[in-house]
């Protein structure tokens, strides 16, 4: 009897080894108290064992940023080795304690309890990613963190100014500062709209080395990031390279005009010269594009696709031709290769002698034809000889009253005659040419 009263008082005092857990007092350990603005510490980042098993034993613990304190809470920036992710920032300098590149974002601010830190790693942030910590704390007015799934608005005063290095947003676009005076920002402007996601391309497209400018202290501007000293020098050299290449480009336009291997942009159209003859420059046209392909070229890293058939004769000299770039020996002995390859590659089959003369014939000033390699497209035939046909956009001619001349090899390009043309547009073709001073049709030149 005793001994079953001894089990039921037993069973009532009996004590939940899991409640003296969660309620017993947390010690703190000392170093706690004492970490600061900068700090860096390793801590679990999960909040609960769902999380836990979701992020798995490699990622569920790592390093933060400490930035602030919430009463017994420390505010911390998450950081990865990963740079993947919405606006991610890498941390420049080297510390013993991260044995990885590391990045931070301010996209993820966490509150870490006493339960979930683990050790200070005894190391504080320095240099220029203080100031960039700083800098995105202080410019950024919508930062908040999480705490027990309440977003509470981030309040932490720090000291800091603009710089050299950062990338601002000023009067709708993009300025990277390179200098300062004493009242000015000295900045170049920034081609790249995926800054704001914190990616840059630092390639010479990016960047507008040819217009400095200056912009006042007390302008009403918006920072966006600050990029690393790496990535500064980077530019730095592009910008003095630029200054030298346009003092070399400037010295031989003066002296001979445009040459064989100059990229060349005349009214909005890029050209590459492949030739020139006395006063005339060769070219076909090109446009700029990201990725390289097989048919592709470079001059000094622009990547650029070729339009062969697309071919003008430019006066050498013209004022109104911007030189963009001019390309090396090796450059040239390439592209050359590739443009012969094309030409070879796309040469037409040769036709009976009958066939062939039909098919000429048919190519006669004054016709309407289609380019098949340019589907959609019309022109009007304006001169023709056994080698080439000079042709006027039709379409643009007629409707938008531009006139694009462009120039065909016959022997290498495939065309048809268009069926689709109709006698109102041919009245309307008449009717243009006659207020044209160009020689295209004569009363013997039948339209059809």
């Amino acid at each position: 009897m005793i001994k079953k009263i001894l089990e039921y008082l037993s069973k009532i005092f009996k004590t939940n080894k899991k409640d003296i857990v969660i309620n017993a007092p947390v010690e703190i350990p000392e170093e706690f108290k004492y970490l600061e603005f900068g700090d860096l510490i390793f801590a679990d980042r999960f909040d609960n064992e769902k999380e836990r098993y979701a992020m798995g034993e490699e990622h569920n613990r790592g390093p933060f940023i400490v930035i602030g304190k919430d009463e017994d809470k420390l505010i911390c920036i998450y950081c990865s080795s990963s740079p993947k992710g919405y606006e991610k920032r890498l941390l420049e300098n080297n510390y013993e304690s991260l044995y990885k590149e590391t990045y931070y974002s301010l996209a993820r601010i966490k509150t870490i309890n006493i339960d979930q830190y683990l050790y200070s790693l005894d190391e504080k942030i320095w240099g220029i990613d203080l100031e960039r910590v700083k800098k995105d704390l202080y410019f950024k007015s919508d930062v908040s963190y999480d705490d027990n799934n309440v977003k509470k608005k981030l309040n932490i005063e720090v000291d800091t100014k603009i710089s050299k290095g950062d990338i601002i947003s000023y009067k709708k676009r993009l300025l990277l500062i390179l200098d300062e005076s004493e009242n000015n920002y000295i900045v170049i402007r920034v081609y790249d709209p995926r800054v704001k996601r914190n990616i840059i391309n630092f390639n010479s497209q990016s960047f507008d080395f040819s217009n400095i400018e200056l912009i006042d202290k007390n302008s009403n501007f918006s920072y966006l990031m600050t990029i690393s000293q790496k990535q500064f020098d980077i530019i730095n050299k592009k910008k003095e390279l630029y200054e030298k290449e346009k003092e070399r480009i400037s010295l031989v336009r003066n002296n001979n005009g445009v040459d064989r291997g100059f990229l060349i942009k005349k009214d909005g159209i890029l050209y590459y010269v492949y030739s020139i003859n006395k006063d005339i420059a060769n070219a076909f046209r090109c446009g700029v594009i990201e990725k390289e392909t097989r048919s592709s070229f470079k001059i000094n890293n622009i990547i650029l696709r070729p339009h062969y058939e697309r071919k003008s004769d430019l006066n050498r000299f013209d004022k109104n031709i911007n030189i963009i770039e001019i390309a090396t020996n090796d450059e040239m002995d390439i592209i050359s290769e590739k443009r012969k390859a094309y030409k070879e590659q796309n040469k037409p089959k040769k036709l009976p002698k009958n066939k062939e003369n039909k098919q000429n014939n048919n190519y006669l000033i004054g016709k309407i034809i289609n380019n098949k390699n340019m589907p959609g497209l019309r022109y009007l035939i304006i001169s023709a000889n056994k080698e080439e046909l000079q042709t006027l956009h039709f379409d643009a001619f007629i409707y938008a009253d531009k006139i694009f001349i462009t120039n065909f090899d016959r022997n290498n390009t495939v065309f048809s005659t268009c069926k689709d043309v109709t006698k109102e547009e041919k009245w309307l073709l008449k009717s243009k040419l006659q207020s044209l001073d160009i020689n295209v049709v004569k009363e013997k030149t039948k339209l059809n």
